[in-house]
């Protein structure tokens, strides 16, 4: 339960908001969380404020305390899609699947073209446990229309789990001829290893090469 003190003056309260906004960009939640406490959120208005709180009990893990402080800003702007994202997400960290999946649908219903509504949706079915075959094909959906590095991933990795090798080989390297470096490049590469060996790569980037070279002594030959 959120701690409140309702005798805050309006100074001590911009004070105390700066501090929670000074700690969570040093990433001290624990001590951002700790100032949060000290407000009753329901008669805050700012949506900014609203959200800096969420977001900083979101990132302490306290997840009850981040869907108390959404739903108030929610009341607030019943049409931000945003916040119905959010919120469903902060269900499904407290394993309030139904809740998530009413979210989902408020989400889906003001913003019917937002690819987001994959992840959640990947994310409400991988919570229910629906088969690894239904998590790949919201996934592919998700892919043909935004090749977003990490959920690229998440579906060769998926393929991956399935045995389906071609395809998994096949998504990491269009991640990693996209990307060509990240944290996710470098996963995909790990991955793709699983399937094709070492020696396979060099051959492969070799083959690569060799049209470049060719085309190069060409040029050069024309020159002289």
């Amino acid at each position: 339960v959120i701690v409140r003190r309702k005798d805050v003056d309006k100074y001590e309260m911009n004070l105390k908001f700066e501090q929670i906004k000074a700690f969570a960009r040093t990433g001290d939640y624990e001590s951002a969380a700790q100032i949060a406490d000290e407000f009753d959120w329901s008669k805050i208005k700012q949506s900014k404020l609203l959200n800096l709180a969420a977001s900083v009990y979101g990132a302490n893990k306290e997840y009850d305390k981040e869907k108390e402080v959404l739903l108030v800003a929610y009341e607030r702007a019943p049409m931000g899609r945003q916040l119905a994202y959010r919120l469903s997400i902060a269900c499904l960290r407290l394993n309030e699947i139904e809740e998530a999946e009413e979210f989902y649908e408020d989400f889906v219903d003001m913003a019917p073209m937002d690819t987001a509504r994959f992840i959640l949706q990947y994310k409400i079915e991988k919570a229910k446990g629906a088969d690894i075959r239904r998590q790949i094909e919201i996934l592919e959906e998700l892919f043909e229309e935004d090749m977003e590095e990490k959920w690229a991933y998440q579906l060769a990795a998926l393929y991956a789990k399935d045995g389906q090798k071609d395809k998994c080989v096949a998504i990491c390297d269009e991640i990693i001829l996209w990307f060509q470096k990240g944290e996710y490049v470098k996963r995909a590469k790990e991955l793709r290893r699983m399937f094709v060996p070492e020696e396979q790569e060099k051959k492969e980037a070799a083959a690569t090469l060799e049209p470049h070279q060719e085309e190069a002594g060409s040029e050069e030959a024309e020159s002289e």
